[in-house]
């Protein structure tokens, strides 16, 4: 059962990732097509080991193309897992990429970076411009709930529920990045290469309920977290993103009960 019934999903369903341990299944509102070559992960992007809502969840760094403008509302959320105070983010933006899909040049980023144990930071960057706001939050060792939200040129942060951040950007400098590329990717990352943790070693990340909605703000102001899954998998179109073990993807593959 999900949290949202059909009738008040009244946006477009761009992203709805979950994992059974076996598989990623991206099921949404329309059919999409998203390649392999597109998805930038680690070498095992599924597990058991912790899961929230099934018998699996999606491992370490994921990352999928959102595949349409979403420069009108939106809501991105996800449910995060992380084993220590090593660096992480979550976030969206539009992006050139290269020959790796690694994010190069990028137009517009907006997110949350989990930098050491008890700190966060809500960014928000274009090109030569990092616009970001550090906040107090041990989020190591437990599920948290994250999201991001857009409505009439506001933007919003959320950590289990609370708003942390609202933005305006209605200055041309975010709105000449944020509309009409054509290139949105969304992604959860963890960069070992720049560790601000005082804790060493490093760290794991489980992702759940990865969803992405165009044309639907959902929060603007303190919610309860959901407890079930946003939108579940009753929707039309199911792709099968990355089987374990690795092979090729078929987008006609049906997703499987749990």
């Amino acid at each position: 059962m999900a949290y949202l019934s059909e009738d008040k999903i009244t946006g477009t369903v761009l992203v709805n990732l979950h994992s059974d341990g076996l598989a990623i299944y991206n099921n949404t509102s329309i059919e999409r097509n998203i390649k392999k070559q597109e998805i930038y992960s680690v070498d095992k992007p599924v597990t058991t080991d912790m899961t929230k809502f099934s018998k699996g969840s999606i491992l370490t760094g994921f990352n999928v193309p959102i595949g349409e403008d979403i420069s009108g509302d939106f809501t991105v959320s996800a449910w995060m897992y992380v084993t220590n105070g090593y660096e992480f983010e979550f976030r969206i933006g539009s992006y050139g990429v290269d020959s790796s899909n690694m994010a190069t040049n990028g137009y517009y980023i907006i997110g949350v970076q989990h930098i050491d144990e008890t700190s966060v930071l809500i960014v928000l960057t274009t090109p030569g411009d990092r616009n970001e706001i550090s906040y107090s939050k041990t989020i190591t060792n437990a599920w948290h709930h994250f999201a991001i939200c857009h409505s009439n040129n506001m933007l919003y942060w959320f950590i289990d529920g609370e708003l942390i951040r609202s933005e305006d950007i209605s200055d041309p400098k975010y709105q000449n990045f944020i509309t009409n590329h054509g290139k949105f990717k969304m992604y959860t990352q963890i960069d070992n290469c720049f560790n601000w943790s005082s804790s060493g070693g490093s760290s794991t990340v489980y992702m759940d309920d990865i969803v992405v909605i165009k044309d639907q703000c959902l929060w603007t102001k303190k919610f309860t977290p959901p407890t079930d899954v946003l939108v579940g998998n009753s929707l039309k179109y199911t792709q099968v993103l990355y089987p374990y073990p690795y092979a090729t993807v078929n987008e006609k593959d049906r997703l499987k009960m749990y």
